[in-house]
């Protein structure tokens, strides 16, 4: 947990004492975690970050970081049932550490800058039942897994415009919005013209139906628009 703690948050053990998580004391009297009886962490669940690119826009052109990343000895947590990190300016992979995750049930990892792929262990996660990571930059096939999963009730993979459905994973369960099929027009469109490097995969809270995937006449437009901010 103390690893996972530094990551959560870029390396900085003061960062993370000021959002309640103290490397010194237990995990169990840290912000947002939760402990059984036996002070094993069954639970992780931060609120949104309001120094994240959440806020749309304007938080970009502010030249805002991201957080930190996802530790890979988060694996270790095996009594771990929800995972709750939405906006939380994470980036970097999830790493493939899901399979020994037996009481895992929810996972919640949306609105962050994570890329890579989706790790197939998602899929082996026996209890694993709703799964949101959406609005990410994660690219590549969907595992297999994920369709054939057992458990899995939810599954929103939404405005990751790098993702692709093989034949394998085209009935995602519950999906919110299907994905397109691997190497077809469509995915390669997407690949074409994906979300703006450095935006979140969602409007601005003041345009919320605004569309974050660009033209090349767009996003010729909005380097002008920073060059003279930047003036």
């Amino acid at each position: 947990m103390h690893a996972l703690a530094v990551a959560l948050f870029g390396g900085s053990t003061l960062a993370a004492a000021s959002a309640g998580w103290r490397v010194r004391e237990s995990p169990c009297r840290w912000a947002g975690v939760g402990c059984d009886a036996g002070a094993r962490v069954v639970s992780i669940a931060l609120p949104p970050s309001s120094d994240t690119y959440e806020d749309g826009w304007l938080s970009w052109l502010a030249g805002r970081k991201p957080a930190g990343a996802l530790a890979p000895d988060l694996g270790s947590l095996t009594s771990l049932r929800t995972l709750a990190l939405p906006a939380r300016g994470l980036r970097g992979p999830i790493h493939d550490v899901f399979g020994g995750m037996a009481a895992l049930e929810t996972i919640d990892l949306s609105r962050n800058r994570l890329e890579g792929g989706v790790p197939g262990s998602l899929g082996a996660a026996p209890r694993l039942a709703a799964l949101d990571l959406s609005r990410n930059s994660l690219a590549g096939p969907v595992p297999a897994s994920l369709a054939t999963s057992d458990t899995l009730k939810r599954v929103d993979l939404a405005g990751n415009p790098g993702l692709c459905a093989p034949a394998s994973a085209r009935a995602l369960p519950a999906a919110r919005s299907p994905l397109p099929a691997c190497g077809s027009p469509a995915a390669a469109a997407a690949l074409l013209h994906p979300t703006i490097a450095g935006l979140p995969n969602a409007a601005p809270p003041s345009s919320p139906g605004l569309n974050a995937t660009v033209s090349v006449v767009g996003g010729a437009l909005l380097a002008l628009l920073v060059a003279g901010a930047a003036v």
